[in-house]
């Protein structure tokens, strides 16, 4: 699967941002209660977003759940952003798309997120 270079080069501070969360100076497992106080706190967090994107995307760790990779597969009609957007909320530009008109970026949330629900356990309906 191929991942966008914007994710892949803020994984690691992503999961940076994580393991501070987890637990603290003593070793006690912290993760809830530290998500909860950053969930509390959005709308200062949120101004963070154009900078250190990985700080705001941490307060969502956790956050969905979905009980099966077919529930996540229903939703590939959104691949298509002229099926779900607004006319004044599509690009114009049609220059990302590929040879088979297809949204390259499109592609890339979805092998995304194909990827995380191959982390979270789940079979890839592609392999």
């Amino acid at each position: 699967m191929k991942k966008s270079h914007y994710f892949t080069s803020l994984l690691r501070s992503y999961l940076d941002e994580i393991d501070d969360l987890v637990t603290d100076s003593e070793g006690k497992s912290v993760l809830q209660r530290r998500l909860k106080d950053k969930r509390q706190e959005m709308d200062a967090i949120l101004a963070m977003i154009d900078y250190s994107p990985e700080m705001v995307a941490v307060v969502f760790y956790d956050a969905f759940g979905f009980p099966s990779a077919d529930v996540m597969h229903a939703l590939e009609f959104l691949r298509n952003k002229d099926t779900f957007a607004a006319p004044a909320a599509r690009d114009e530009d049609d220059s990302e798309q590929d040879e088979d008109g297809d949204d390259d970026e499109a592609d890339d949330l979805g092998e995304a997120g194909s990827d995380w629900l191959s982390e979270q356990g789940f079979d890839n309906r592609d392999e």
